[in-house]
């Protein structure tokens, strides 16, 4: 909880920062920038275990909080209510809902999200957990994309046909296994832009303990020479510039 409550307050010092020197608005207010950089990703993004296509779900209005849904209705009233001085008052998306649960986001993708998500119980929609933040993760068939980051001094230049980097974000306890073993590297062009995604197959069900393991860098093969592209992380949406 204290983790959480320490990264709300670093996303609105930011959202401060940026409104202060004029940057743009302090929350998106209709389609996020990030979908006009990147409006042809291939993979989902996830929050919270929620998964959602990012490209239409950032690309449309901030006005879910004027609905008039049962499950927007109750946004409205916890907005109203005024608990956490930090909540968006405007600007929220509908970013997923069944007839029994509805998320919603507000905030910049690039920064992260405000997230708040209610459940439909006894009739009624009422909210579910407490103001969160979430930093919108990379996932295919419920499998979540390894960050990854470039190992400095390794003196890349256009010649370059492989890179080394460190694999970080495991997600729970895997019993200490080696992620460059498993680790499965893709590569997507988008011009000059090359995004790399680092998958890790989940592990079956199971307990397992929670080891640290030390490894050294892993070294991925390039598509090709590097020649005058970018490199970027693939984790996260919009991808993380790397190079």
């Amino acid at each position: 909880m204290k983790r959480t409550a320490t990264a709300i307050v670093a996303l609105v010092s930011l959202a401060c920062v940026a409104t202060a020197q004029g940057w743009g608005v302090r929350y998106a207010n209709g389609p996020d920038p990030a979908v006009s950089r990147w409006p042809s990703w291939p993979h989902p993004a996830g929050c919270h275990g929620v998964s959602f296509d990012p490209v239409p779900v950032f690309g449309g209005p901030t006005e879910a909080e004027k609905g008039m849904g049962g499950a927007e209705l109750a946004l409205r009233r916890y907005i109203d209510e005024g608990l956490y001085p930090q909540t968006p008052t405007r600007f929220w998306r509908l970013v997923s809902s069944t007839g029994s649960e509805a998320f919603f986001a507000s905030g910049l993708l690039e920064q992260g999200l405000f997230w708040l998500a209610f459940h439909l119980v006894d009739g009624q929609w009422r909210l579910a957990g407490n103001l969160d933040e979430c930093r919108a993760r990379t996932v295919r068939e419920g499998s979540v994309a390894l960050r990854w980051d470039l190992v400095p001094e390794q003196g890349l230049t256009a010649d370059a046909k492989r890179v080394r980097v460190k694999l970080t974000g495991s997600e729970g306890c895997d019993g200490g296994r080696s992620l460059n073993a498993v680790a499965d590297p893709e590569f997507r062009r988008f011009g000059r832009r090359l995004v790399l995604t680092v998958w890790v197959d989940p592990l079956p069900p199971g307990v397992y303990t929670c080891e640290k393991r030390r490894e050294p860098p892993l070294a991925v093969r390039l598509p090709g020479r590097l020649g005058q592209r970018q490199l970027w992380d693939g984790s996260v949406y919009p991808p993380r510039r790397e190079y």
